[in-house]
């Protein structure tokens, strides 16, 4: 069975990821503009932004932030090289359901503020591959292992 407060996060983390990917904007940077109250807000309505047009929904987290348009994602060149963000988010989403079970938003925007992020987007220093225990564990000593 699935649990919806857990599949709301993983949109939040996923809603994070693509926003970096299309923006190249710091994942800290952005979950720090968008603070807890906005991260709450698409958390409370994941089933129904879930079902909107992912570039508009981007675009019109973009512009609310004062940020430019984005390109759409089907417009980013580099793509191919990298994992799909929604397996990043994937990742992200399974650490903070370790570490932050008892509140997602808040789990959230510490993990997205912690060093860990920028090293696991850095695809080729293979720290994206690693097992869950082992992201964990450096996310709660606050440093690699």
């Amino acid at each position: 069975m699935r649990n919806k407060e857990y599949d709301n996060m993983f949109y939040l983390c996923w809603l994070v990821e693509r926003m970096h990917r299309t923006t190249a904007l710091p994942h800290a940077e952005l979950v720090t503009r968008m603070g807890k109250q906005k991260l709450q807000h698409y958390f409370n309505y994941a089933e129904v932004f879930h079902c909107e047009n992912p570039d508009q929904t981007i675009g019109e987290l973009a512009e609310d932030l004062g940020l430019p348009t984005p390109p759409l994602y089907s417009e980013l060149s580099d793509e191919k090289d990298k994992p799909r963000f929604s397996k990043i988010a994937k990742s992200a989403a399974r650490i903070i359901r370790e570490v932050h079970h008892d509140n997602y938003v808040e789990g959230t925007f510490k993990f997205f503020t912690s060093f860990l992020p920028p090293l696991i987007a850095d695809y080729p220093n293979n720290l994206y591959w690693s097992s869950k225990e082992y992201l964990v564990a450096c996310y709660q000593e606050g440093k690699l292992l």
